[in-house]
This record gives C-alpha cells, sequence and structure tokens, in this order.
C-alpha cells in the first residue's frame, strides 16, 4: 500500500511537472498570440488611417475645352468640331486629400471578437453577455464586433482598389489622348515651319518687289521729267513747224501770185519768158538733210548745205528753180532710197527749204536726218 502511495505520489509530481511545462508553455504561446494581434490592430489602424478613404470623392462637371478637331483649311469655322474626351473624364479622381477611415475610435470593435449583447450583463462582475445564436453558438459577427469593423475596411479597400483601377485606366487614356495630341502638335509644327519658311521667302520677295518697285518709281520719275522737256521741246518744234507752214502758205500765194504774173507776161509777149525751156544744173550728190516733216501737209523742211545755196544762186530769172530732190538713208552697205520731194521755196538767211513730197515715188516714210541728194 506504501509503495503504491508512493508511485501514485510521484506520479502526481510527473504530471504536475508536465501541467507546469504546459502551462509555462501556454503561457508563452498566449503572449505569442496577444503580442501579434496588438501588432495586427496597431497596423491596422495605421494603414486605414493612413491610406484608407473614408468615402469616395463627390462628382464634379467637366468644363474643359475639347480638342479642335477640325480639318485645317483657309475657311474661318466659328464653331469648330471638338474632341469628345472629356465627357467620359471622371474628374473626382484628381482629387487629394480626402477624409480617412478614423478607426481608433473604434479600437474597442477591433479588439471584441464575439458579438456582446447588451441587455443582458453578468450578474457578478455586470459587463454584457457574449450573444449566442439559436444553437448556442457564440455569434462573431454584427454591429460592434471585429469581424463587422474588418468587413466595412475590406469593403471601403475595394471601393479604394476599384478607385485605383479607374485611375489607372483614365492614366491610360490620358496618355493616348497625349500620343495623339503630341502626334498632331508635332505634324502641325513641320507644317507650320515649312509655312514658316514660305513666309521667309515670300517676304525676302516682298522686299524685292518693293526695292524694284522703288527703282521703276525713281525711273518713272526720271521719264517724267525726260517727258516734260520732251514735250516743252516738242511744243517748240510745232510752233516752228506752224512758223513754216504760214510760210509755206504765203509763198504758195506768192508762187501763185507769180505763176499768174508769168502767165500775163506770156500773153503779153511769149518770147520774153520761157520757163519751160529752163535748163537747171546741179553737180549731183549730198544737198543737204531732212530738218522737220509734216505727215499731214505733205512736205518737208530741208537744212540745205552751203554748196547748194550756192548752186542754186547762179540761177537768175523771174522764177527760183524748183529741181527734185532724192530723200536717202544710210545704210550698212549703201545708201537707201526712201522718196523723192520737189524744192519749192527756200530761204536763203536760215538756209532752209520746203519741198512737196512726191508720194508716187515714196518707198518708206521720211524721217528728220534723212540725207537729201540730188
Amino acid at each position: 500500500m506504501g509503495r503504491l502511495l508512493r508511485v501514485l505520489v510521484i506520479f502526481l509530481f510527473v504530471l504536475s511537472a508536465a501541467a507546469l511545462v504546459l502551462g509555462a508553455m501556454l503561457f508563452m504561446k498566449r503572449e505569442l498570440l496577444k503580442g501579434r494581434t496588438q501588432q495586427l490592430e496597431r497596423h491596422v489602424i495605421a494603414v486605414t488611417e493612413a491610406f484608407l478613404e473614408d468615402k469616395p470623392a463627390e462628382k464634379a462637371e467637366n468644363v474643359f475645352l475639347g480638342r479642335d478637331i477640325e480639318d485645317c483649311t483657309p475657311t474661318v469655322v466659328e464653331n469648330p468640331k471638338l474632341s469628345t474626351f472629356w465627357d467620359a473624364y471622371k474628374q473626382r479622381l484628381e482629387k487629394q486629400d480626402l477624409d480617412k477611415m478614423n478607426v481608433s475610435s473604434r479600437r474597442k470593435e477591433l479588439m471584441t471578437c464575439y458579438k456582446l449583447d447588451p441587455l443582458k450583463t453578468h450578474w457578478l462582475t455586470g459587463e454584457p453577455l457574449i450573444e449566442r445564436d439559436e444553437f448556442g453558438v457564440r455569434k462573431t459577427e454584427g454591429p460592434g464586433t471585429m469581424r463587422d469593423l474588418l468587413a466595412e475596411i475590406t469593403t471601403k479597400a475595394g471601393v479604394q482598389h476599384q478607385i485605383l483601377n479607374e485611375t489607372r485606366q483614365q492614366l491610360k487614356d490620358l496618355r493616348e489622348e497625349t500620343i495623339k495630341t503630341i502626334e498632331e502638335l508635332n505634324g502641325r509644327k513641320k507644317e507650320l515651319r515649312l509655312r514658316l519658311a514660305e513666309i521667309v521667302r515670300l517676304k525676302k520677295e516682298i522686299e524685292d518687289l518693293k526695292e524694284t518697285i522703288r527703282q521703276l518709281e525713281k525711273k518713272i520719275a526720271d521719264l517724267e521729267e525726260q517727258k516734260c522737256a520732251l514735250e516743252e521741246k516738242v511744243a517748240e518744234q510745232e510752233k516752228k513747224i506752224k512758223g513754216l507752214e504760214e510760210q509755206v502758205i504765203e509763198h504758195k500765194a506768192q508762187i501763185e501770185e507769180l505763176k499768174r504774173e508769168i502767165k500775163r507776161l506770156k500773153e503779153i509777149d511769149p518770147s520774153k519768158v520761157s520757163i519751160e525751156g529752163m535748163v537747171y544744173r546741179f553737180e549731183p550728190g549730198p544737198k543737204g538733210k531732212v530738218a522737220a516733216v509734216n505727215p499731214n501737209w505733205n512736205f518737208v523742211v530741208l537744212e540745205l548745205s552751203d554748196e547748194f545755196l550756192r548752186e542754186i544762186a547762179q540761177y537768175k530769172g523771174p522764177v527760183a528753180p524748183e529741181p527734185d530732190l532724192m530723200i536717202t538713208r544710210a545704210g550698212e552697205e549703201e545708201e537707201e532710197f526712201i522718196a523723192k520731194v520737189k524744192l519749192n521755196q527756200i530761204k536763203k538767211t536760215r538756209k532752209l527749204g520746203i519741198a512737196d513730197i512726191l508720194t508716187d515715188w515714196q518707198q518708206k516714210q521720211i524721217q528728220t536726218g534723212d540725207i537729201v541728194a540730188f
């Protein structure tokens, strides 16, 4: 009996030692689980309050100006066609620093694993009792429990993740729109560079044309001055021609008077005057040059040489000689025949003569400076 009692005491001692060891081990595990739980609580609170938004941003109306996608033409377009990119743009995703979820004030919920029944309290401590279902199982979900709070955190994290995905998608859309805009701008810049080069070239051409215009205007001014001087000379020449025409008319009247006198004299004594029998002899060669031409009256003014005037002065009679003279023009090889004229009046003091143009002999228009020859 004593031996049995001794064995039982030893066995109980061994069991007590084992229980002590297991208790110590269980206490260490309890401290480990408690430390883990507290760490999880602190980090859940830190993560949610630092990064988890309490509610999404409110929607905002887009008032951004759309990109002009109308073709570039010289026609002015008052209301060009615009891109509809901003219609689907979510401006609310741009809002920052929204209110974060406040979990510190609900830390007690985070520490409560079972749902407590506020209507039932412990008879000794007065604390609420754990609520059970119809099967007597402790409830771990419902308002005020850790599970409910974690579910709320999970739901808001899902919303946050959805917002993140929407932001990523919107960033992709923005990238594509930006690429399109960049490509379009690059094309426009290339086109603008070409147009700017064309503008620079045209400006240079305009400046050159302006310089040409200035030179032409200067030439026009010079020509206007020359024109005025020539007009003055023409007026002076016309005045001279008018005076010569008056002299021609006067001389023609004198010729007619002389012809009538000759006719009268012939009737008196035909043997006294014989103009038809008069022979004029002149040395062949140049006799002067054309000083002026009047195509309207069909006569020319001749500038006679001194030699020709001396030859004419040799003839004495009631009527001055009226020889036929040739008008020639100097050519490259030989003189060119132009026309034939009949000398009918001489102004010895001015060395001028007036001759009628014989149109039957005229080959070309007589010009000032043409040679007069016999």
